[in-house]
């Protein structure tokens, strides 16, 4: 397998600059209609509530 690389153009219009944006822009608007409540859903899973985390910090003992 050989590794390829792609240019990146680093001097761009505005105009040029804008399009990757707005593609990126409606991409993710996509995803989230199709999968915001999930991503809500695992967000929610994987990461501790602060009151929950403020709670159980409170229950150890101060040295």
């Amino acid at each position: 397998m050989t590794m390829r690389t792609l240019p990146v153009l680093t001097h761009l219009t505005s105009e040029q600059a804008c399009t990757p944006l707005e593609l990126l822009d409606h991409v993710r608007d996509l995803l989230a209609q199709a999968y915001g409540g999930d991503i809500a859903a695992m967000l929610r899973a994987t990461i501790p509530c602060r009151s929950q985390a403020t709670t159980e910090a409170s229950d150890d003992p101060t040295f």
